[in-house]
């Protein structure tokens, strides 16, 4: 049985966007590379609707994309990247389990306890 030392760590957050963006990081430290792009769009992602008719324009407001093409193609790479997917009936887009599992984590109120495991390779 492997013996585990635990290291209570306490980060403070001021708001859903921010605590987002943390968690996006710990992902990309810990999973999948994203780039400050992938981090911003997949924060509107999680926070908005991806579905809406307004999703884009808040997407250029909130993170100064250029054109409605540049959302277009940020939102292609993260389906290239696996984080975001069509649903396989509706004709809209859902996010991967590991987004579903952060946008509950943001949701669920205003503590967030995360579990890393480091292991020697």
């Amino acid at each position: 049985m492997a013996k585990y030392t635990i290291i209570p760590l306490k980060v403070g957050f001021s708001d859903k966007i921010k605590l987002t963006k943390m968690l996006l990081g710990v992902y990309s430290v810990t999973k999948q590379k994203l780039t400050p792009r992938d981090i911003d769009a997949l924060t509107m992602c999680i926070l908005g609707d991806m579905n809406s008719d307004t999703f884009i324009d808040d997407v250029l407001l909130e993170i100064n994309a250029n054109s409605r093409e540049n959302v277009n193609t940020m939102m292609s790479r993260l389906k290239k990247k696996g984080l975001i997917d069509k649903h396989p009936v509706k004709n809209e887009k859902v996010l991967s389990p590991h987004m579903e599992a952060i946008k509950y984590l943001v949701n669920s109120g205003s503590h967030v306890g995360l579990q890393l495991l480091f292991s020697k390779s």
